[in-house]
């Protein structure tokens, strides 16, 4: 319960702050999360900055309960508890009868001659990603398959009778219900319910290929009512009273003549939100090293987060926070009399996807990133109170996320992988995914110097397949073969001879092919370097050996005033010998 009354108190601190709403949630719904799941859900709310107020609301809490009271924390996958917090909070929504319709202030209405404020709100749609690509989009991501929860009011407006005067008339309330909700996916019937104020509605086959789908919650709404009219008449006539005289007398009298009516009146409400049908299908490379590691490289030119393999998990630039919807923090009862803003029971979640500063991680030993590939996006504005690090300019998407997996010695098969997409649930099976196989070999690189002399030095560049024995030809490959900063080209035969000037020391060699998975319908090769030392005259002989040998004799000397000042017997150090 702490941890429900820490976050009772930032939603309620956070609502004020939004809205100046008044009033706040008694309770929380019967949600069945455990504490630090809990906490982990609410991004933007208010940060508890006071040391004592944190202290005092954290104690005894998690390490976790507590950090998220002090700031929000970056998921690494969208978590299912935000779909089993909505089913739980929107059993909060208030019970009214026909003289009260509740509904959150941006809430869609109509209004008939009866019927009022006839209203119907989309209050989640699940499993959801709103994706937060760039400072002017956010796309809401929904698989092709879901659910839309919902809520719908209304209020029957019954005259006023009027027993005054010589027509009256009697109201009364009939009946009044909520006839149905329909679920449309542009314009096409999905699902319905019949007479339920919080309904939940399925849709499924969205077609992928639309980039856009409107999801629309239309309800319609009845009442019944009757009315009595009653009319009061007077007749008069000539009245007889006295028949042997045959004196008459006018005299009158009222009666009252009624009908009844029934009046039957429908209201058609309609709440729309514009998603994205996502699903995930990826193309991949792999290839296996020398030492049985494999390489993966899986693509799909679209977001996504990642993949898993039983040697740990990769997860490109994308991670998550989740957010209560602010158009639910204020509720408005409307009456005869009027509407009264209060703060709203209801706080729908909802998951964010955006780009994360640190940018593509793994997460296992097992895993190392080699490299992600995508295309450049300014970098999203987060909510002001949501308090996570993105790039500070431009991010890359990682469509393309490459790694290398530990493999087992002897092991022929391919690790089954598992990739993931920015919605809850959306995945690929690792039966899947349309892999092509990339061969790749080490490369041996070797030097030789074929002449010497005071200004230059020749150098031969052998680089062949060591497997094979092939030469590898770079001037047909187009990779780089380096020697300093100089690029210099392999023949046919995988030869290169080069002149140089004459170095001081060593010449360093390096071939840095194209990485696998950039290789197209060709073998692919480790880099690999080589040096050799360039030798040359006596004088150079002699030059190195006094460059070696002085450093040696003060060694030694230093030993020998070492052993005669202390006599530890150490001199001469071969004396053991």
């Amino acid at each position: 319960m702490r941890v429900l009354t820490l976050i009772a108190s930032l939603l309620i601190m956070t609502t004020l702050t939004a809205s100046n709403a008044v009033g706040h949630p008694e309770t929380e719904p019967d949600n069945g999360l455990d504490n630090e799941t809990f906490a982990t859900l609410w991004s933007g709310d208010v940060d508890i900055t006071d040391t004592e107020t944190y202290r005092n609301l954290t104690d005894g809490e998690s390490a976790l309960v507590a950090l998220a009271a002090g700031t929000d924390i970056p998921l690494d996958e969208p978590p299912e508890a935000v779909e089993q917090w909505n089913r739980a909070d929107i059993e909060s929504f208030p019970r009214t009868d026909h003289a009260r319709s509740v509904f959150p202030e941006s809430a869609p209405r109509e209004n008939g001659t009866y019927l009022k404020d006839v209203t119907v709100s989309i209050f989640a749609v699940q499993p959801s990603t709103r994706a937060l690509t760039n400072p002017n989009a956010t796309t809401l991501l929904v698989p092709p398959e879901g659910a839309v929860l919902g809520t719908t009011d209304y209020r029957v407006l019954v005259p006023v009778d009027d027993r005054v005067g010589s027509q009256r008339e009697t109201w009364t309330l009939v009946s009044s219900h909520v006839v149905e909700t329909r679920l449309l996916a542009d314009g096409d019937p999905q699902s319905r319910s019949a007479g339920e104020k919080t309904p939940l509605l399925s849709y499924a086959d969205l077609d992928t290929d639309d980039s856009r789908v409107t999801l629309t919650l239309e309800t319609d709404v009845v009442a019944e009512l009757s009315v009595l009219r009653e009319e009061r008449f007077k007749r008069c006539r000539q009245v007889v009273i006295n028949e042997t005289t045959g004196e008459t007398e006018r005299r009158c009298w009222a009666f009252w003549q009624s009908e009844r009516e029934t009046i039957r009146e429908s209201v058609t409400v309609r709440d729309s939100i514009q998603v994205r049908p996502y699903t995930l299908s990826v193309s991949g490379q792999r290839t296996r090293y020398p030492d049985d590691d494999i390489g993966l490289s899986l693509r799909y030119d679209d977001l996504w987060l990642g993949y898993e393999t039983a040697s740990g998990e990769v997860n490109g630039v994308w991670r998550f926070y989740v957010a209560r919807d602010p158009a639910w923090d204020t509720l408005v009862t409307s009456t005869g009399r009027g509407a009264e803003r209060r703060h709203s029971p209801l706080h729908p979640l909802q998951v964010h996807a955006y780009p994360f500063e640190p940018g593509p991680t793994t997460d296992g030993a097992g895993v190392r990133l080699l490299g992600t590939d995508g295309v450049r996006l300014a970098s999203p504005e987060l909510p002001e109170q949501v308090h996570l690090d993105t790039p500070p300019e431009v991010y890359e998407t990682s469509f393309e996320v490459t790694t290398r997996v530990v493999g087992e010695p002897g092991r022929g098969d391919w690790p089954r992988v598992r990739p993931r997409g920015l919605v809850r649930g959306v995945g690929v099976s690792p039966d899947d995914i349309a892999y092509s196989e990339v061969v790749l070999h080490r490369s041996n690189l070797s030097l030789s110097v074929l002449n010497v002399t005071r200004e230059t030095a020749t150098i031969r560049v052998s680089l062949r397949d060591p497997e094979s024995g092939a030469p590898i030809d770079t001037s047909r490959r187009i990779e780089p073969v380096y020697l300093g900063s100089r690029v210099i080209t392999t023949d046919s035969d995988g030869l290169a001879t080069v002149t140089i000037p004459r170095p001081a020391g060593g010449v360093t060699v390096r071939y840095e092919p194209r990485e696998w998975w950039r290789v197209q319908g060709e073998q692919a090769y480790l880099p690999d370097s080589e040096t050799v030392y360039v030798r040359g005259t006596v004088i150079d002989g002699l030059s190195v050996l006094y460059t070696g040998g002085v450093p040696v004799a003060l060694f030694l000397f230093a030993v020998f005033l070492i052993d005669r000042i202390t006599h530890w017997g150490v001199w001469p150090p071969w004396r053991g010998l």
